[in-house]
């Protein structure tokens, strides 16, 4: 079976693994984003209520994570065969945590 994904249903990759799709062809993923649990992301907050933080407070790793790469090694942890057809821009979406850092939070 060949199930073609777009960057929107990448998510759904994860999911997928497990219907018995032999062969997936990915594209437009050649993008870096930036990824923290839920967890983390309570911490957080739980932090800046208790500090009484007022305003914008970018919550995020800061560390950039290439989705071809998860792609990559989820393909190759359920044992898929994986085409991937990388576009030309890659777009960076990682959190700028200089704020989260100077209120004092530390990870």
């Amino acid at each position: 079976m060949l199930i073609l994904f777009t960057f929107l249903s990448f998510l759904c990759l994860v999911s997928c693994l497990g219907f018995g799709l032999l062969f997936f062809k990915l594209n437009n993923i050649n993008h870096f984003r930036d990824f923290v649990t839920t967890k983390y992301i309570a911490k957080v907050i739980v932090f800046l209520m208790k500090k009484k933080i007022n305003g914008l407070i970018n919550i995020g790793s800061g560390k950039k994570s290439h989705l071809k790469k998860i792609a990559i090694e989820m393909a190759n942890k359920y044992k898929k065969k994986l085409e991937i057809i990388d576009n030309i821009n890659s777009i960076t979406m990682v959190s700028d945590i200089f704020k989260l850092k100077k209120v004092g939070f530390k990870k």
